[in-house]
This record gives C-alpha cells, sequence and structure tokens, in this order.
C-alpha cells in the first residue's frame, strides 16, 4: 500500500489529552503525526472554560513537573485564579483558573506548531488498518494515507457521537460539529469491547444581557499561584476578571420537574451512562426532590467573548424549557441564550484491557488516553496523555515502561483505577480517591515527580529547576531541623509577642512549626527573613508543609506499604480460572477484567471475600 508520509506515533485527536501525547512524545525525538478534524479547534474548551479544581489542580502541577504542556497554557491564558478548599488543609488545597478559551486554543496550536517533530493534519480520520507488521495505516476522509508505527487514539466524546437536545438528535461531538466513526468501525477488523457514555454542557448566555448587581461576586486571588513552575506567584498573563454566583428557586424546579417527559435522560432516548458526579440540572431536580435550591456559577468563556458559561445548569432539555428555566432565576430575568445545552452520547472503551501503559493489552502498539477511556474533565485527559504519550516513545525506544505510582502521584490513582476496576460511569477524579493525599498535595510536587521526569533522559529548563528545587528542599529542611531556640528572657518574650505559644526548654524551628495553633509556611517565612536566612516561598511552603504532617505521613506511609506490598503481589488470573476453590461467578468476573495484581482483584465488582482469602492465603 503507498502512503504519503510515514511517523513513529501517530495521535487521532487534538483535545487535551492528543496534544500532551504529541508534546512529550516529541520531546522524546518521536516523528507526532497529530490528525484533529477540520472544524474542531485544538484543545478546545466545549464544556467549562476553567484548569484545576479539587484534585485536578495537582493533576495539572504534576504534568507541569513531567513536562506537559496544560500548566503552561493555563497560566498565559488564565483571566481568574482562585484556591480552593484553603481552609480545609494541604491535602485538599487545589489551584483553579478561569481561561480564555480562544486564545487558550490558539496558543496550543502555536506551540505544537514551532515543534519540528510534530506535523498538524487536520483531516478526518476515516479508517483505520493494522498490518502484520504492527504497523498502523491510517487512511483519512479524503482517502489519503498515513502509515504510523504506533497509534495513540485521543477522540473526546467524538466516536459514534450523537447530540441530544430535547426530541431534536443529531450526529455530532459536540454541537455544530462532526462526529468520527464508531469505535468499530473506525478499526478494519479489530474487536473491541465497548460502552456508550454520555456528559452535557449548560447553555450559553448573552453576557450583555444579564443583571450582575443582583449576584454575588468573586474576584480573582492575586495571591494564589500560578500552574507552571517558571511563572512568578502572582505572575498574571491577561486581565483578570470576575465571576458570580447565582441560585436557582422554586420556580427554576417546577419548570424542570413539570419537563420531565420531555428529557431525553428520563425519556428513554438517552441510553449512555452519565457523570454522577457532574449532574446535569434534570438529574438535581429528581435526584433530590426536596431541594430547590442550587448553586449555579456564571463564568467568563473569555476577555473579548459575550458569552457566560452558567456552571451548575447541564441540560439537553428542548429549547424552549431551557429559555424558561434560565429566566427564572435571579438575575438571569432578561438573559438571551447564544448556544443551547445539549447532551452528547459517545463510544468509550472497557479500560481494564489497558495496561497501565494504557498500551491495550490484545493489540501491540495501540494506546488509548482521554475521554475515550470513560474520563471526564480536561484535566484527566491531559494526565492520560501524557502518560501515554511517554509510554508510547519508550516502547520504540525499548525503555521500560512508565508508570507513576498511586501512592506518589495523583495521574497514578487516575491511572491505575481506570485499568483495575470496571469504570461503569465517566470517571471524575477526587482527593478522596487518593488513600495517600496528604502526601500527594501541589505543595511538593516537584519532590514527588522529579525521579519520573529523570526517567525521560532529556536536559531542559525544568530538569535544572527540578536539581536546584530537591538540593534547596534538602538545605532547609536540614536549618530548620537543627535550628534551635533557647528559652532566654528575649525568646520568652518575642514567643509570646509572636503568639508563638510558652517556651520552658530548648525547642527546635521545626518543633515549632508542629505546634497546632500555627501556621506552619507563614511562620517559617517570618522566622527565615528575621534571621536573615532567604529561600524560594515554594520550597519554604513544601519545607514547612512538610515538616508539619511528617508525623502523619510517616504513619501513613508505614501502614501504606504494609497494605501495598500486599495488593502489588502478582496473581495468575488464568491459573485462579483453574481453581476449584472460587465461585463460577467469582470466575467469570476474573475471566472478564484479567487482574494482573492482587490489588486489581479487590477492585472487582462482585469478588467474594472467601475468594479474596483463597487468593491471598495463595500469592501473598
Amino acid at each position: 500500500m503507498n502512503f504519503d508520509d510515514s511517523f513513529d506515533i501517530a495521535v487521532v485527536g487534538a483535545g487535551h489529552a492528543g496534544i500532551e501525547v504529541a508534546w512529550i512524545a516529541a520531546q522524546l525525538n518521536m516523528r507526532v503525526a497529530l490528525f484533529c478534524l477540520p472544524d474542531v479547534a485544538i484543545a478546545s474548551m466545549p464544556c467549562n472554560p476553567s484548569i484545576g479544581g479539587v484534585g485536578k489542580g495537582q493533576i495539572v502541577r504534576e504534568l507541569d513537573a513531567l513536562g506537559g504542556l496544560m500548566g503552561v497554557l493555563a497560566d498565559r491564558c488564565a483571566i481568574q485564579y482562585r484556591t480552593l478548599n484553603e481552609s480545609k488543609g494541604p491535602a485538599v488545597k487545589s489551584t483553579r483558573c478561569q481561561v480564555d478559551k480562544e486564545k487558550y486554543s490558539a496558543l496550543a496550536e502555536q506551540f505544537l506548531a514551532q515543534s519540528s517533530n510534530i506535523r498538524i493534519l487536520k483531516l478526518k480520520v476515516s479508517l483505520i488498518s493494522r498490518q502484520c507488521t504492527d504497523n498502523y495505516f491510517i487512511i483519512s476522509s479524503d482517502d489519503r494515507t498515513f502509515l504510523s508505527r504506533t497509534l495513540v487514539i485521543t477522540a473526546g466524546t467524538f466516536l459514534d457521537g450523537k447530540i441530544h437536545i430535547g426530541a431534536d438528535k443529531f450526529l455530532g461531538g459536540r454541537n455544530m460539529h462532526d462526529s468520527a466513526p464508531a469505535l468499530n468501525d473506525l478499526f478494519n477488523n479489530v474487536p473491541f469491547v465497548k460502552k456508550r457514555f454520555k456528559t452535557g454542557t449548560p447553555a450559553r448566555l448573552v453576557k450583555s444581557t444579564i443583571n450582575f448587581s443582583n449576584l454575588e461576586e468573586q474576584i480573582s486571588d492575586p495571591k494564589t499561584r500560578c500552574f507552571h513552575h517558571q511563572n512568578a506567584n502572582g505572575e498574571r498573563f491577561l486581565r483578570q476578571t470576575s465571576c458570580f454566583l447565582a441560585h436557582t428557586n422554586d420556580v427554576t424546579l417546577q419548570i424542570i420537574r413539570s419537563n420531565r417527559e420531555r428529557s431525553p435522560l428520563f425519556n428513554g432516548q438517552i441510553s449512555g451512562v452519565g457523570p454522577r458526579y457532574c449532574p446535569s440540572i434534570e438529574d438535581k431536580a429528581f435526584r433530590y426532590p426536596d431541594r430547590n435550591t442550587h448553586h449555579v456559577f456564571l463564568e467568563p468563556e473569555g476577555l473579548e467573548l459575550d458569552t457566560i458559561y452558567p456552571n451548575g445548569l447541564s441540560t439537553s432539555l428542548p429549547k424552549d424549557v431551557q429559555q424558561a428555566f434560565i429566566n427564572s432565576i435571579v438575575g438571569l430575568e432578561e438573559a438571551m441564550i447564544a448556544n443551547y445545552g445539549y447532551a452528547v452520547e459517545y463510544d468509550v472503551i472497557d479500560t481494564t484491557f489497558l495496561h497501565p501503559t494504557l498500551e491495550h493489552s490484545q493489540i501491540p502498539n495501540l494506546f488509548f488516553a482521554g475521554q475515550v477511556n470513560g474520563t471526564s474533565g480536561y484535566e484527566e485527559a491531559a494526565a492520560q496523555g501524557i502518560v501515554a504519550g511517554i509510554n508510547a516513545a519508550f516502547k520504540l525506544l525499548g525503555f521500560a515502561p512508565f508508570v507513576l505510582l498511586r501512592s506518589e502521584s495523583y495521574i497514578g490513582v487516575l491511572v491505575d483505577d481506570l485499568v483495575s476496576r470496571n469504570v461503569d460511569e465517566p470517571y471524575r477524579l477526587f482527593t478522596a480517591r487518593a488513600e495517600n493525599r496528604l502526601f500527594i498535595r501541589e505543595d511538593n510536587v516537584v519532590l514527588r515527580m522529579a525521579k519520573y521526569r529523570k526517567l525521560l533522559g532529556l536536559s531542559a529548563e525544568i530538569d535544572f529547576y527540578h536539581e536546584k528545587f530537591v538540593n534547596n528542599f534538602d538545605i532547609l529542611f536540614q536549618v530548620v531541623s537543627s535550628f534551635t531556640y533557647r528559652p532566654s528572657l528575649q525568646i520568652k518574650e518575642r514567643f509570646i509577642r509572636f503568639n508563638y505559644g510558652e517556651i520552658f526548654e530548648n525547642l527546635t524551628m521545626a518543633e515549632l512549626l508542629r505546634r497546632s495553633n500555627l501556621d506552619p509556611v507563614s511562620v517559617l517565612g517570618f522566622e527565615l527573613v528575621e534571621n536573615g536566612i532567604f529561600f524560594h516561598s515554594d520550597v519554604v511552603a513544601a519545607v514547612a508543609t512538610t515538616i508539619k504532617y511528617e508525623g502523619y505521613i510517616a504513619r501513613n506511609f508505614v501502614e501504606n506499604m504494609r497494605f501495598d506490598n500486599i495488593l502489588r503481589k502478582k496473581i495468575n488470573w488464568q491459573q485462579l480460572m483453574l481453581s476449584n476453590n472460587i465461585s463460577n461467578e467469582c470466575k467469570q468476573r476474573i475471566g472478564q477484567e484479567r487482574p494482573e495484581t492482587f490489588l486489581h482483584l479487590t477492585k472487582i465488582n462482585g469478588i467474594r471475600p472467601a475468594t479474596l482469602a483463597y487468593v491471598a492465603g495463595t500469592y501473598c
């Protein structure tokens, strides 16, 4: 077969997963083809124009520490920053920023186009054929053919995408955009176990028709740290703007409930499984029948755009119903709709067929990342993209698999959850999913990710930054651990004056930071300046927080290591299928999931305690 061009890695889909695949693979000197539909913007934001959030902010920082693109783009395009859960402690504190979605897409394409190793192909892929040589032929809708040694599918919601707005339904991966072929139609003679998921988005409102004077303003926080390590804390590249808070009311919910039979979610029109943790307003109306007040965050989509994203009003109700319930909300009485909300159904794969590298277990050199793996969220997609990109390149280079541990990263939690359990609804990452969340915080991301970044064998600015950060952390940690206050009259008076508490015997600075009534970061920063010692504020925060919680972390680490040693034990699922000590029902589930470790086995729905006890006694 003749072909137009050949590549090391071909990426089908240029969303948030796809661009991370291409970006990191290009750094590893791979020649990359990035396919995207001609009418779809690269790294577009069809839903909420924001980056970060609870658990998600940690992922963006981990991506940045690995050399990913999302943190760079987010900072350059941010129009509002906020720190979430600031009062709840460092384990759950997360960064979130609102971005200008048009600038984000344009900047993403600009970054990719500057790489000599990336070729952007704005073509619809109509067929993929795998050859006996393990190469893939990629055929576009204009009958051009491309050859690639490795393939990464990052098709988002476009595979056999179907849009629903009330009784109206039509093909599309998102509103006003074409869909891609169904998964089994896209690949020639390659069967897939697939599922249908559903997601949705709210109507977009015309900004100039909203009465903001009756709404609660939420301004940008100038103290929130940037995502990208090179950017100074508080540095802003675009003019900052506000979001506003509105609320639904009795009338809003009455309109929705009275139109239940017209909702595609409830009249049988939609069969795909929707996200539990990002429910539509229809879901809220019927899931919480006694609650009529729900938050609606009005978020600008860009500095030059006259559209507002009403976060909390995702819907697929008919257009007239959408207009009615929106106008029932205080501040939105005269609001006009620029684009109607909709639901989209799409193909996702069964991720239990994927290795932790995100390579398909039965089809060599084929990787999947992003919403096609059943996740929701730009951050989750980008995280999978960098994992798939590194592993696709590593496989061609003959390197060992690149796998982040769930005990050391939120990306590790995400990937492990996907490949080790049957994802039966759109997956969203939360801090609660991490057993070790007191350790995998935002402030120590460099300490956690530096060793993984080193595996890439690259020598860029970020690698020197990591080395300097880790060295400074070690130095400051030693200083704080050894610096001692002696209970002189002067020191006693100083402790009382700064509300440090009393001092009766020698006290190290580390012991001072552990006092429950003190904020360790502000105290350490102040004490260092008072004593003429200067370190970067990020290093100070990492050291102070680590010292404050090291006792808890150490105990948690010991418990987790003891448990992890059992969970990580390899098992032979084929041998288990032959055992007389396991029920047929459990064997059926084991055969479907094919667990490779005891941890994977524990996550399979329906596995009986007796089976776990037998396997633990046999393998662990």
